[in-house]
């Protein structure tokens, strides 16, 4: 019956080592099915990275108490495996644990399922990057980070410019198409260590590490020439352009409601004024903006 099991089952002595193990528990952990003579210590068979859980459970069940942790280890293809170990103490009339009964279940399965789920709720499903959640979530860490270091970060707000058109000349399978390149040339293009996230619609935020607004503008420039505006779509051709809004934090807010919304505003002011460009927020509305 133990040998039939797919969970790995494992009867182990106080000191460690393995008293029994069924054909499951054997392969999973890279030992001969047919072993008769056991004795190996058990934390030895398991991944250098579980060794510290693996030895706080242990000591638990030896101390009389259930324990659990999970695990990983690879398979014969080097895939990633993860188990979920389940230790329950085997115990005298005294109440003295004599030895350790353990349960791996190989849980892969879930762990990917959850990791899926994960990433659903974190990113935009059309373009892969980070959604508007995970951008508030990172924007207040990196004002935490920021107010603890002394640093600067910017803030580039980020609007294609003829969407509406694109989506209602050639259909909304273009515009997807739009929305999906104009994703890709700003993980290309966006400095290394960038947050780029899809907050909706057609707006994109970038949070950058950079030193001043000089720095910042330099970014904003670099993008709005260097973008690839050209969409193809079937035998039609289209083309959108890009509107940037900047804030610097501190200068522009010390909140990450103050700085979004002082990158929207800078943007919006832009579109007005022309698209296509950049320009800095300004409580004046008086920075001077650059058209391309």
């Amino acid at each position: 019956m133990l040998n039939i099991s797919v969970d790995c089952i494992k009867l182990i002595n106080v000191d460690g080592t393995i008293v029994f193990m069924n054909r499951s528990g054997c392969e999973a952990l890279g030992v001969d099915p047919e072993e008769k003579d056991f004795g190996m210590d058990w934390l030895a068979l398991l991944p250098e990275s579980v060794h510290k859980k693996g030895r706080q459970a242990l000591n638990q069940a030896i101390r009389g108490e259930c324990a659990g942790f999970r695990g990983i280890s690879l398979s014969a293809d080097h895939s990633t495996v993860y188990w979920d170990n389940m230790l329950t103490p085997v115990c005298d009339e005294q109440g003295k644990t004599v030895s350790i009964l353990c349960i791996s279940r190989n849980i892969t399965g879930q762990v990917e399922a959850e990791k899926k789920l994960r990433f659903l709720g974190e990113h935009d499903p059309l373009t892969g990057l980070a959604n508007r959640r995970t951008f508030s979530t990172h924007l207040k860490n990196e004002i935490v980070l920021a107010k603890k270091t002394g640093t600067r970060f910017g803030l580039l707000f980020i609007d294609l410019d003829n969407f509406k058109h694109i989506n209602d000349t050639l259909g909304h399978a273009a515009g997807d198409k739009a929305i999906k390149q104009a994703s890709s040339e700003l993980k290309k293009l966006s400095p290394p260590g960038s947050m780029i996230s899809r907050l909706g619609g057609d707006e994109f935020a970038v949070i950058v590490r950079c030193r001043d607004a000089a720095a910042l503008a330099d970014i904003a420039h670099h993008l709005l020439l260097s973008i690839n505006r050209n969409v193809q779509f079937r035998k039609a051709r289209a083309t959108f352009g890009i509107t940037i809004g900047a804030a610097l934090f501190p200068e522009h807010g010390l909140r990450p409601e103050e700085l979004l919304n002082a990158a929207d505003n800078a943007m919006y002011l832009q579109k007005k004024a022309g698209k296509n460009g950049f320009r800095f927020y300004s409580a004046e509305s008086s920075r001077q903006s650059v058209t391309f």
